[in-house]
């Protein structure tokens, strides 16, 4: 299933609770300060998001702009592997959010997280919400809890 949002709107209601999640996305919005072009990014969902994850994201983004660049404002979406089958809405709901950045020397990021995740009861859904989250070369990690 491919989910492109439009002005017209894609989400629907809450998945139910025993629904299956196959799939989503992230998406990243700078606030102020970009992110740098050679800092990487990974973001993972799991109980314990850095020992047991369930989604995953990690990459360098290189594809998305300038080189890996998140310019001032600009939105970015980044789709998530799953790595544990069979995770229902309600197990994902009592997990954590991790965001983990590697800069490369000095670099500020202040960024808005936005979580988009299909279920197989044919929802999809904004599942967590996260706005002025700030990362840089000393405070490299964020665990937010997902309700």
């Amino acid at each position: 299933m491919q989910i492109i949002p439009s002005n017209n709107g894609w989400l629907t209601g809450p998945p139910t609770p025993e629904s299956v999640i196959y799939g989503g996305f992230a998406v990243f919005t700078s606030q102020g300060d970009g992110k740098d072009w050679d800092t990487t990014v990974e973001l993972v969902v799991g109980s314990d998001p850095l020992l047991n994850p369930w989604m995953h994201l990690s990459s360098t983004l290189n594809h998305l702009d300038d080189q890996d660049q998140i310019r001032d404002g600009a939105d970015r979406f980044v789709p998530l592997s799953m790595l544990v089958a069979g995770v229902t809405w309600n197990t994902v709901r009592a997990g954590k959010v991790g965001v983990i950045i590697k800069p490369n020397g000095h670099d500020t990021w202040n960024f808005n997280l936005r979580l988009f995740l299909a279920g197989t009861d044919g929802t999809f859904y904004e599942g967590k919400n996260q706005d002025l989250i700030t990362l840089d070369q000393v405070n490299t990690t964020i665990i937010i809890p997902f309700q």
